[in-house]
């Protein structure tokens, strides 16, 4: 224990300057977190102290809300969170890799690496989810300890051998917590496996061997996952199956989605990806082949595995999509930025050393070339990268408050109707919220797949009476509002609200005009409605 904490004062005290420049990223990429009171989608429902993963097998992200203190949830105490966690995220991954590597180079790969995951619109797309990914983030802290867990238990069998019930022990609230984490780790796996045997030669059967205890470690935390979840935690909600588009349409269509998606990934796609993530794995392939070109190196099955388990690296962002059959949300397309720094912490080590080089001006300029081509390519993807995460943010406060402005409105028009005698009590409960307001984005703005969507539009065209989110999100806002209905009340509403009440919603203005909010009644089946309507286009229930 003692050794180890040495070695970690070591690697800090080495890469102080990459640790420094890594934490002034993520402050320039996510710092505006800090200075903000925004909350979303889902983060409404655990602020109000509705929690509701256990059912879908993402227990961990209870456990771990609870180990740190996030079971009442704080807003700006989660933001803090994820500002901190953000930061040793990468050193964590970055520490796993250079006692791989054999404790070598270690800034520049760190930098790289540390970059390549803080700026990303895919994790400002997770950390929009502020009810999750303190928790998430966390766990990427963990999985480098249990993969340490499980080396320290490999190197020394016979006295270690209890590292992996703790190795085990910790992959159920990583594994539970987010489906992408379970590739993360079998990702850090890869890459581990890749910088030690660059750095030391082995026999074929030994990395045979390395791979398999590693997948069996795996595969034993991952079944146990498995069976605690089902036992326990899964209720047969169909929330997951719901989101498999192999299920939802023809496997043609599927399959095209897929495509068109890989296209999207491996291309100039804004928000989320400048197209640069091929030229980055086509560098390292390269790199690759010249190191076993010039280091004589035979094309042994050790070589073939080599560049199989590189190969495995640079697709994996794929394997989610491939998984779901096309689109995924964009915050599980973690892999990307992951991969991403596993591939520049590679390629620092691909590059050929100088004290290797002889004065021929053909390996003079393949090194030159290389490391100029890399540092083009991450100006262009970094500086594009911010920009795209700031944009979002930038998007996601203006529609924060926008909406914000929308709950004060709609509040102080319901406490008018109150104090006019219109708006009784038995009348609060049957208020509807019909429709979503039309957000006039400005040319700044960039929306993702669920940044920048309006509280009041998320849910709008679910066939239900009852707008949880709007009611959870005014709330806590300061504006207490109520809506229940009973079955029969959501059935009749269904049934002949738009017969009924559908020309007089019609001839209604719809926000931000006055008069958005009526009170409606029909005398003939004696319903009575406060409508609150956002659009024009407020029947969507068809």
């Amino acid at each position: 224990m003692i050794n180890e904490w040495n070695s970690i004062k070591s690697y800090i005290h080495r890469t102080s300057w990459a640790i420094l420049l890594i934490a002034a990223s993520v402050f320039l990429c996510h710092g505006s977190l800090l200075f903000s009171e925004r909350f979303g989608i889902d983060t409404e429902f655990i602020m109000s102290g509705v929690h509701n993963f256990n059912s879908l097998g993402r227990q961990g992200l209870v456990w771990l809300g609870q180990l740190l203190g996030l079971e009442w949830f704080n807003l700006y105490y989660a933001q803090a969170l994820v500002i901190l966690f953000l930061i040793l995220a990468p050193i964590s991954f970055g520490y796993l890799f250079w006692n791989a590597s054999g404790k070598d180079v270690c800034v520049l790969p760190l930098f790289l690496l540390g970059l390549s995951f803080v700026i990303s619109p895919f994790w400002t797309a997770q950390i929009y989810f502020l009810n999750q990914s303190p928790q998430v983030l966390f766990s990427c802290i963990l999985i480098p300890i249990i993969i340490s867990l499980a080396e320290k238990a490999r190197s020394a069998f016979h006295r270690k051998w209890y590292y992996i019930v703790f190795a085990v022990a910790f992959m159920q609230p990583v594994f539970s917590c987010y489906q992408v984490l379970i590739m993360i780790y079998v990702t850090a796996i890869a890459a581990i496996f890749l910088l030690s045997a660059f750095k030391s030669k082995h026999t074929v059967r030994e990395q045979l061997l390395w791979i398999l205890y590693h997948a069996s470690v795996f595969l034993c935390g991952f079944l146990i996952y498995l069976i605690i979840s089902n036992l326990f935690f899964l209720d047969g909600t169909d929330y997951l199956q719901s989101q498999i588009w192999w299920n939802l349409m023809e496997t043609s269509e599927a399959a095209r989605l897929c495509l068109d998606t890989l296209r999207g990934l491996c291309g100039n796609n804004p928000p989320y990806t400048t197209g640069l993530y091929p030229y980055f794995a086509l560098l390292l392939l390269i790199l690759t082949f010249y190191q076993l070109y010039t280091g004589k190196r035979k094309w042994t099955g050790s070589a073939f595995l080599f560049i199989l388990v590189e190969l495995f690296i640079i697709a994996v962002p794929s394997v989610f999509i491939l998984i779901y059959g096309g689109l995924i949300p964009d915050r599980m397309q973690l892999l990307l930025p992951f991969s991403q720094g596993c591939i520049l912490y590679m390629i620092t080590f691909m590059l050929p050393e100088k004290k290797n080089l002889t004065e021929a001006s053909v390996k003079l300029w393949i090194r030159r070339g290389a490391a100029l081509f890399l540092v083009v390519l991450l100006w262009k993807d970094f500086s594009a990268q911010l920009s795209y995460c700031n944009r979002l943010y930038y998007t996601d406060e203006w529609r924060y408050q926008y909406d914000k402005e929308l709950a004060g409105d709609i509040y102080s028009k319901l406490l008018a109707l109150q104090n006019s005698g219109k708006y009784s009590s038995s009348l609060f409960l049957k208020t509807v919220f019909l429709g979503r307001p039309e957000l006039p984005y400005n040319d700044t703005c960039m929306r993702g797949h669920v940044m920048g969507v309006s509280e009041f539009a998320f849910d709008a065209w679910e066939k239900t009476m009852y707008r949880p989110r709007i009611v959870y999100f005014m709330s806590q806002l300061g504006y207490p509002m109520e809506q229940y209905f009973s079955e029969d009340d959501e059935a009749l509403f269904f049934e002949s609200f738009q017969n009924d009440f559908g020309a007089l919603v019609d001839a209604m203005p719809c926000y931000p005009s006055d008069n958005y909010i009526q009170v409606l009644s029909n005398e003939e089946s004696g319903q009575e409605y406060l409508i609150i309507k956002l659009s024009e286009d407020w029947w969507g229930w068809d």
